[in-house]
């Protein structure tokens, strides 16, 4: 089963490493309400919210809550993840952010997500970027996903 999981996740990584800006893009409210600060798309376009107020808050020290959309073209989002903000950097205008966790494969279809050995890293980027390195895996998977950067609550 986990290998056939494995399997699944990367065949969904690689079609989601194709998608446009457009395909990542879901309807619907905002969110985080009033506590958003940029909603930013894969395609590094800010599509509510501001870069500058993002960028000012982070260089404040505020806390933030982050989340992002993998999606596959043409589809709406497979995952939501959300999570803390756990290390910020502000680099060439871009914000980063290390986010990870204890490793999990959505199985697509099934409505199931299996916890295989190992973790996960992540940077999230301002620009629309996700660059993540998996504990099993010797080579960094990059994509384009769109996020939502909120003061943390």
């Amino acid at each position: 089963m986990r290998a056939k999981g494995l399997a699944q996740l990367s065949l969904a990584l690689m079609a989601m490493a194709s998608a446009d800006a457009s395909n990542a893009q879901s309807s619907g409210p905002q969110p985080c309400g009033e506590r958003l600060l940029a909603t930013i798309e894969a395609d590094g376009k800010v599509s509510a919210g501001s870069l500058d107020r993002l960028r000012s808050q982070a260089s404040a020290g505020e806390r933030l809550y982050v989340g992002w959309e993998i999606a596959r073209p043409g589809e709406p989002p497979i995952v939501k993840h959300w999570q803390d903000a756990q290390f910020i950097t502000l680099f060439e205008d871009i914000l980063f952010t290390q986010v990870g966790g204890w490793r999990q494969d959505p199985l697509v279809g099934k409505g199931q997500i299996e916890l295989p050995a190992g973790q996960w890293i992540s940077l999230l980027s301002s620009d629309g970027q996700l660059l993540t390195r998996m504990t099993d895996q010797p080579e960094p998977i990059k994509i384009r996903v769109r996020s939502y950067w909120c003061l943390a609550g």
